[in-house]
């Protein structure tokens, strides 16, 4: 049987107001199997102590996915007491993969994100992005200990624009988990911007994320095994001026070398204007030097060079997506931001040497009670390939429901990506019409043809002030 890992960050508001804005959350879950219904089984894992406090079961079709929320509009209920905070550990006797989406409340302004499950622990996690007074901006970090015993775990923190160097440690039970926030560290200086590495004593196993909290907005991302050593990252979707989006790439040197770190921009596909913002030509390679353990940030807008921003992109459009690599091979992690408007989001880096010809989409919607979802795809092998986007069946039934999508293939040059929009619009902007009068839940497979290699994210749009969520998909 698999075991899938889905760190729930909060289900009520009053045990994590203090920490964090997320009061509430909601995950799906993608049947990998194409000719057998999964059967699963839900255990729910208590933040404090690690105790099991419920569990439920459910079967997922064949190439289908379940939605666990509240049980209102095609969802399912989840089997937890009132009160709970925790986390979720998800055996299925098919091969499953999980998104978690978190919805919480700044002042009086609605926010949410998403963020990928993990399958396996780490002994120690890389956190390329933390922050603590930086321009409204703070970050919490979640650690849960997915061992069987005991462990205690130290929080190393970096800096890179700002900050003082510093260190936390936690004893965490077995499935409890420990978070850590930046916001009331005073040790980290004033104004901290850099990087973060949580280490697990021997023996230990342990996930983490991270959450952005500020300016009314909400951001998360997953940790990465900092015992893995890529040296060639994917960032499938970066943007400059796009109708108001803007993004931010933090890069970390895990490595015990200095290193040179290049960032490659894939070609710009938008081709029209976006207001005054005409399409950006080729955008310039740009380079870093970064100390062993460092981070650096580079900003696709306008503004100071000393604060990251690259300002090749200041007054044009731009919509693609980049590679990161190191000069002597260090071990490289890097996160997106992502701000459109007044909502905001993140998305963990791929590694190159892990990318795959098939990824998984657990959630895609279209007309969801105002939500919809873009789908973007970056072909990071070294050849042209052909790209198939399959649906998977529709989990909502009833009047303006759609029947089960068309699927849609896209032709990708060598280093370059798309988008796909679950949606009406200009197709120029890769908008898919079969959405756009009726209504969608269901999940994705995509595929490169024969020897292609790809990485994929998901941006969720939904009725919210701050209605961005965003998840990386799953390499099969």
């Amino acid at each position: 049987m698999q075991t899938m890992l889905v760190a729930i960050l909060a289900l009520v508001p009053m045990l994590v107001g203090a920490q964090t804005s997320v009061t509430t959350s909601g995950f799906q879950v993608q049947n990998l199997s194409e000719t057998t219904a999964a059967q699963i089984t839900i255990r729910y894992y208590s933040a404090a102590n690690g105790a099991e406090v419920a569990s439920q079961e459910a079967t997922i079709p064949a190439g289908g996915s379940l939605t666990f929320l509240d049980g209102g509009g095609g969802t399912v209920a989840m089997s937890v007491p009132a009160g709970f905070r925790g986390s979720v550990v998800i055996e299925s006797d098919q091969p499953v993969v999980a998104i978690t989406n978190l919805v919480g409340v700044q002042g009086n302004i609605s926010v949410g994100e998403a963020y990928s499950g993990f399958n396996a622990g780490y002994s120690s996690v890389s956190l390329p992005l933390i922050m603590r007074g930086n321009f409204g901006f703070n970050t919490t970090i979640i650690v849960q200990n997915t061992g069987t015993a005991a462990t205690s775990v130290t929080v190393r923190y970096t800096p890179g624009v700002a900050g003082t160097a510093g260190t936390q440690t936690a004893n965490i039970q077995p499935g409890a988990s420990a978070t850590f926030t930046q916001a009331t560290n005073n040790a980290l200086g004033e104004r901290f911007v850099g990087s973060a590495v949580v280490e697990a004593a021997s023996g230990g196993s342990i996930v983490a994320a991270v959450v952005q909290d500020g300016n009314n907005t909400l951001a998360s991302y997953s940790g990465f095994d900092a015992n893995v050593t890529p040296s060639a990252v994917a960032v499938p979707l970066l943007v400059a001026n796009n109708f108001g989006g803007t993004t931010g790439l933090q890069i970390q040197n895990n490595g015990n070398e200095a290193t040179t770190v290049t960032v490659t921009y894939t070609p710009n596909t938008a081709t029209t204007p976006a207001g005054t913002f005409q399409p950006c030509g080729a955008p310039q390679a740009s380079t870093f030097q970064l100390p062993a353990g460092a981070s650096v940030t580079t900003i696709q807008g306008a503004g100071s060079a000393n604060e990251g921003f690259d300002t090749q992109f200041a007054n044009c459009r731009y919509v693609g997506g980049a590679t990161v690599t190191s000069n002597n091979n260090q071990p490289l992690t890097a996160v997106v931001n992502q701000s459109f408007g007044a909502s905001f989001s993140a998305y963990e880096g791929f590694q190159v040497s892990s990318a795959t010809g098939e990824v998984r989409a657990p959630l895609v919607v279209s007309n969801n009670f105002g939500g919809t979802t873009g789908i973007q795809v970056q072909n990071v092998g070294t050849s042209a390939t052909q790209v198939t986007i399959s649906f998977g069946p529709n989990t909502v039934s009833g009047d303006g429901t759609c029947a089960t999508p068309q699927s849609r293939t896209i032709s990708l040059p060598a280093g370059s990506s798309a988008t796909r929009i679950q949606a009406g619009g200009a197709a120029a902007d890769g908008f898919d019409d079969q959405f756009a009068t009726c209504r969608y839940v269901g999940s994705a497979k995509i595929e490169a043809a024969s020897g292609g290699q790809i990485v994929a994210i998901v941006n969720q749009t939904a009725a919210l002030t701050d209605g961005l969520f965003t998840y990386n998909t799953f390499g099969q």
